[in-house]
């Protein structure tokens, strides 16, 4: 690393270790003091809200890397990938912008970190070639097992920009993925398809290893209620968000993607959504907004393909508009 990036990095354990208030005694001095749900471990954040534990990594990339219910994980953390393809990211939409790999200042490069009002925010630095900066912020819903993940995209180029907010959240290649499906036909673009099955309108992706290739696979289509869920091993994750109608979906992408790398070295999902798609102005900027609720699912909640009591629950848990 540069010494400028040793500088940086020195600067921020600094302030990391100002923010701490449970362990070293040290008061936080900037503007405002750390709300109470927000803690550190050498360089990385961690939320705690009720059983839920988040944990961020200003340092790369600004993402979440961990995402537990008292001790159960529900994201692909670092320690099971050896590639940067693990944790939860914010990419811009549609991917023909930037193509492939993602850019390294928004994805993986460090961010800044302040608090805001009762929340604590990620910058990154400006990427040379969207020409966009990412802002990340992080809260706690109130008297609800949820949290709250805030996105902007800046426009600093000299020209309008067409773009949406994409959220790319990985977890184990296991579980059932769910959503209401909307009102366009399923695409894999230059991938194998995934099978599902539509139940009473909601769209349902049984992991299966068994009926893949060894291959990457891909879903993208519109989805209804602005919900996506994912269940494994009893426990629920339900990403909630504005839904997007069909006419502001980025062009060759999807409001809900899903995508696997079958490789043994690589198996993972994703389970994606995006928001819809906005001209930027130069020095303009979006604001997108998800919530991320969590459970143990009721042992009287089946998790099987085809649930009623399962979209009944979490449509309970969506019910409260954005």
């Amino acid at each position: 690393m540069l010494r400028a990036g040793k500088l940086f990095f020195l600067l921020l354990i600094c302030f990391i270790a100002a923010c701490d208030r449970s362990g070293s005694g040290l008061s936080f001095t900037l503007d405002e003091t750390c709300p109470d749900f927000i803690r550190q471990q050498d360089d990385i954040f961690i939320i705690k809200h009720g059983k839920l534990r988040m944990q961020l990594t200003p340092m790369i990339g600004g993402r979440v890397a961990s995402l537990k219910y008292d001790a159960h994980e529900i994201l692909l953390s670092p320690e099971q990938s050896n590639t940067l393809l693990w944790g939860s990211v914010l990419w811009s939409s549609p991917q023909d912008d930037w193509g492939w790999p993602p850019m390294e200042t928004l994805d993986s490069k460090p961010y800044q970190v302040s608090v805001g009002d009762n929340e604590l925010v990620f910058t990154s630095e400006i990427d040379s070639k969207t020409g966009y900066q990412f802002v990340k912020s992080y809260s706690v819903v109130p008297d609800t097992e949820a949290l709250r993940l805030g996105y902007r995209i800046y426009n600093h180029n000299d020209e309008a920009k067409s773009v949406a907010p994409w959220e790319v959240t990985r977890v184990p290649a296991t579980g059932t993925t769910i959503f209401p499906k909307g009102f366009t036909d399923f695409d894999a673009s230059i991938f194998y398809p995934l099978a599902t099955e539509t139940i009473d309108n909601i769209v349902w992706f049984p992991y299966d290893r068994t009926k893949l290739e060894d291959d990457h696979h891909k879903l993208m289509t519109d989805g209804q209620e602005g919900w996506l869920a994912y269940t494994h091993d009893g426990y629920l994750f339900v990403k909630q968000f504005a839904d997007v109608p069909v006419e502001l979906i980025a062009p060759g992408e999807g409001e809900i993607e899903l995508y696997t790398n079958t490789h043994a070295d690589k198996g993972y999902l994703e389970i994606e959504q995006q928001g819809g798609i906005t001209v930027l102005q130069p020095g303009e900027h979006l604001e997108w907004e998800v919530i991320w609720h969590v459970k143990k699912l009721p042992e009287d909640i089946s998790a099987e393909v085809g649930s009623a009591d399962l979209v009944a629950y979490i449509r309970k848990l969506v019910r409260q508009p954005l």
